[in-house]
């Protein structure tokens, strides 16, 4: 509080005037989702005291400090010193695909003290702070790292807010973060063209089958025996014939698309095929190559085993490590049965 006391009352009104006129207009503005009503403004708190007539005295203060000089004939009040606070780099919107990692960071001016916040539009349209978990890192710092990002956060938009130590803020342009799935992206080919081939009898680690780290496809209310199978992808053929006792005949195709999270070529595998009709080398993505079978290790009329692998592999073994769920492939495909989580 700073006191002073004036004898004419037409010098407090002068001051009071002066006050007035001398407080700068940016205190008006705000750009804070922190303070919807106009409380960055400095705070100014005047007492009057009469003691003997006709002296007043009159008391000054301010939250977000000004510079202060008063006399007994005037007040004078000076805006802060020192550059407020501004954005040289702003953020930047992003594109990431299901799994990988989002990033956005904001480079402020030259400015004491500054602080950081990271906010979001919720579905209500209004920016609140981003809280950090589910993968969100960073929230008060200058780069803030979303892991792990999913389809629900496609659309996203983000903000950053940076104060100085007078509690001066400027607010970051709205960035978006937009989430793509890449497998749903590479627009696979469903191996089986029956319509009812679609009945899953043992899932991609299903309750029955935890261990399993493909897909058993059956036909739902008939024999899938003789089907024909259809490569998914465009790739090379790596194997087609007899594999062994397990497998009975099979096709493995390497793709040309790399996994995003883990990279090495995607590889897919066709199992316990009656027949081949494809030798080793190059394939066009829907391209008859076998039949479905019981060969191998198979109880019953047969089925299509089919399991996807994100490993450049040079052999046919399976890395179950790098299993990744058949049915992320087929998004369009309304699969029964024995379905699974759409986990990686």
């Amino acid at each position: 509080m700073i006191n002073k006391t004036f004898k004419p009352l037409t010098n407090v009104l002068l001051g009071l005037i002066m006050i007035l006129t001398a407080l700068p207009l940016t205190s008006f503005a705000n750009n804070n989702p922190e303070h919807p009503t106009n409380s960055d403004m400095p705070e100014l708190e005047i007492g009057f005291e009469f003691e003997d007539a006709p002296e007043i005295e009159v008391g000054l203060e301010f939250e977000n400090t000004l510079a202060f000089e008063a006399t007994d004939d005037f007040i004078s009040i000076a805006p802060r010193t020192g550059a407020a606070p501004s954005i040289s780099i702003q953020p930047s919107s992003t594109t990431r695909t299901v799994g990988q990692t989002a990033t956005f960071t904001v480079t402020a001016s030259t400015s004491s003290g500054r602080s950081y916040r990271w906010y979001w539009r919720n579905s209500a349209g209004n920016f609140v702070p981003v809280i950090a978990h589910n993968g969100a890192s960073g929230i008060n710092t200058r780069t803030l790292t979303q892991t792990n990002v999913t389809m629900a956060m496609n659309g996203w938009t983000y903000q950053v807010v940076i104060r100085d130590s007078a509690n001066r803020t400027v607010t970051s342009r709205n960035v978006t973060l937009t989430v793509t799935d890449f497998y749903s992206d590479l627009n696979w080919f469903y191996p089986l063209r029956n319509a009812a081939s679609r009945h899953i009898s043992c899932g991609f680690g299903s309750a029955n089958c935890p261990q399993h780290h493909g897909i058993d496809i059956i036909r739902n209310g008939g024999n899938i025996h003789g089907e024909r199978v259809y490569s998914a992808h465009a790739g090379q053929i790596m194997i087609s014939g007899w594999g062994s006792n397990n497998t009975g005949n099979w096709v493995v195709i390497r793709s040309d698309v790399n996994s995003p999270t883990t990279g090495g070529r995607i590889v897919s595998r066709y199992i316990h095929l009656d027949s081949v009709s494809r030798e080793e080398g190059r394939v066009n993505r829907a391209v008859h190559i076998g039949a479905v079978g019981a060969t191998g290790n198979v109880v019953g009329n047969g089925h299509l085993h089919f399991d996807v692998n994100r490993h450049n592999l040079q052999n046919a073994t399976l890395n179950t490590g790098n299993a990744m769920n058949p049915q992320r492939f087929f998004p369009n495909i309304r699969f029964t049965g024995q379905t699974s989580n759409l986990g990686m």
